[in-house]
């Protein structure tokens, strides 16, 4: 029994000694691959450097998916040495690839403001006399008909002709136009440019509901009474059958000029003005329109506003002289935060307002109808 003894004695400390000497091999491999990564370290930031991380990593890779190795650590003590197959060179050579993920090896930069939707660049208001009001409302004093006999005294002391005019009192009420916006005070304070966009964005607002009102309002409270409004225009009596929609502004530009007014507006709509651009004669040439010339719209010797606000189909031809705007309050956009809560949560708001009259002093001026029969 102690030769038994002795003899498993001898095998377990034999054992020892080799799992020591294996842990001062393991560790002395590590301690070489950690050096190599350390001293090459510095050399990542260059072009072509060697990763040594990646170095490092292959080979730890390599060691713990060795099989031998494994069976070793499992207590397998067959087999009297462990190796495994590495290429050094291919590793040593293996280069890091720096690639830009944006928000790391390079800043993005920020183009300056905010890129707005869509904007009408030229509104109604533009074309006709803009006067300044200080009161609620304006009262204007409108001709509505005549009876001129100027003749010629036949003879001295005989009677001469006499004329009769009519007039009607109308009267132009001051309406506000508004909309507004919340946005927290932070927000506000840390981004320049966001004031100028909701200046610019709210008092586009403004000026576009007033151009509706001007050309559609109807005439009951709150709205404007506008150029399309029952008696605040000529009814285009037109277009003949045959009329194209040229002929038909020529047409209505005709009747004003036999009342002694002088057309020098048309509104339509950009559908109807792309129409009337594209029409082409029967070999295939542009009737009247010119590819290439890029000049402000007009039609007959007149300007020509484009306004989506104007029904598809119709027009209006006008001697601009006819309507007038007057305003109270111009567009202006106010800051507060007074309203509800809004203190104690840093909120504000942006307010644009504007206050305004629209009068269409000259009804006969106005020829509103149908393009197309």
């Amino acid at each position: 029994m102690s030769q038994e003894y002795d003899l498993e004695e001898i095998v377990r400390k034999g054992m020892e000694k080799m799992d020591a000497k294996y842990d001062a091999q393991v560790k002395s491999l590590r301690d070489e691959v950690t050096e190599l990564a350390q001293k090459s370290g510095g050399l990542r930031s260059m072009p072509g450097a060697h990763s040594a991380v990646g170095f490092g990593s292959t080979l730890a890779t390599k060691m713990q998916a060795d099989p031998s190795l494994q069976a070793w650590r499992e207590g397998n003590r067959l087999a009297s040495r462990v190796s495994f197959d590495f290429d050094l060179k291919a590793a040593m050579q293996s280069k890091a690839v720096i690639t830009n993920n944006g928000d790391e090896q390079a800043a993005f930069e920020r183009s300056p403001g905010i890129v707005p939707l869509a904007s009408r660049r030229r509104f109604l208001w533009e074309y006709l006399t803009v006067a300044n009001t200080t009161a609620p409302g304006v009262e204007y004093l409108q001709e509505t008909g005549n009876v001129r006999v100027a003749g010629i005294q036949s003879s001295e002391g005989t009677e001469k002709d006499e004329s009769d005019f009519t007039f009607d009192l109308k009267l132009a009420s001051v309406e506000t136009f508004a909309h507004y916006t919340a946005l927290s005070r932070q927000v506000y304070a840390d981004s320049p440019v966001l004031a100028n966009f909701l200046q610019a964005r709210l008092m586009e607002g403004v000026w576009r509901k007033m151009e509706q009102q001007m050309i559609n309002g109807t005439g009951t409270s709150p709205e404007f009474s506008g150029l399309t409004d029952s008696g605040n225009h000529v009814v285009y009596s037109g277009p003949s059958s045959t009329f194209t929609p040229l002929d038909t502004v020529r047409d209505a530009m005709s009747v004003l000029q036999s009342g002694d007014y002088q057309p020098n507006l048309t509104i339509l709509n950009p559908l109807d003005f792309s129409a009337m651009e594209l029409e082409r004669d029967n070999e295939g040439a542009f009737v009247w329109a010119n590819p290439a010339t890029a000049a402000a719209p007009m039609l007959w010797g007149t300007m020509v506003h484009l306004s989506n606000d104007m029904q598809q189909g119709k027009f209006v031809v006008m001697d601009t002289s006819a309507a007038q705007v007057w305003i109270r309050q111009n567009a202006q956009m106010l800051l507060s935060d007074s309203h509800n809560g809004n203190f104690t949560k840093n909120v504000l708001v942006a307010l644009c307002e504007a206050r305004a009259a629209f009068g269409v002093l000259r009804p006969q001026a106005v020829i509103y109808g149908d393009l197309m029969s």
